[in-house]
């Protein structure tokens, strides 16, 4: 049998998630920090590496010439984290930039879908480094343990890329759906738009075995607050 090699990237979210559950309370915060700057700094390539099986020559190139640049890594974390005390924490590993606590609009649905419930509430702490590259910790108001299990399998790891544009939200979705890669159901089959951060979203599960999950976001600059 052909032995799969994981990517490296998934290697990096796999130890990030093994540090949430298996640290201590005091240093969990730190190690996340820590190593989400590990995911952030990885060469581009391993970023395309992701995704590159999934799409033809010409589809991958097109999505090379439509995304921007990294936005940002997106997890789940234990609901012990607190919310209010982050940005500190942020600033202490170079995350001082453009710091918000706002609601989640798609982890939320998502975790409603795996709980067979609405929607989850959940809240998103983003705050962004010198090269414009965020970090995303998402706390759901959940039970520790059912929390702890969401971290465990992967839930809600993510890599949002940014899109150049908004017109590259239809150019996207037309190279998804010529490559046959559906979006979970809770999306509609149509993007989510935040209106807190004034981003619109696309949210696809490439591989439910390494939990490679792409977030296509696009962020209107110009009415953001």
């Amino acid at each position: 049998m052909k032995t799969i090699k994981k990517p490296q990237l998934v290697k990096l979210f796999d130890k990030l998630n093994y540090n949430l559950i298996h640290n201590s309370r005091g240093s969990a915060p730190d190690h996340t920090f820590f190593n989400i700057n590990r995911l952030l700094s990885a060469p581009k390539e391993n970023y395309i590496d992701l995704f590159r099986e999934y799409f033809t020559f010409n589809n991958l190139l097109e999505i090379e010439h439509i995304i921007s640049s990294i936005d940002h890594i997106g997890i789940i974390v234990p609901n012990y984290f607190d919310i209010n005390s982050l940005e500190q924490k942020s600033v202490d590993y170079g995350f001082n930039s453009e710091s918000k606590i706002f609601p989640s609009m798609v982890i939320s649905k998502l975790l409603g879908e795996l709980l067979d419930r609405n929607e989850i509430p959940t809240m998103i702490f983003k705050s962004y480094n010198s090269a414009h590259q965020a970090i995303e910790m998402f706390l759901a108001e959940l039970n520790g343990e059912v929390v702890e299990e969401l971290i465990r399998n992967r839930y809600g790891n993510h890599i949002g890329i940014r899109l150049k544009d908004y017109e590259s939200l239809q150019i996207l979705q037309e190279i998804m759906n010529d490559s046959h890669i559906k979006m979970p159901a809770f999306m509609q089959s149509k993007p989510i738009v935040n209106p807190y951060e004034k981003s619109t979203v696309f949210y696809y599960e490439l591989d439910a075995s390494y939990g490679t999950i792409l977030e296509f976001i696009y962020i209107d600059k110009e009415t953001a607050a």
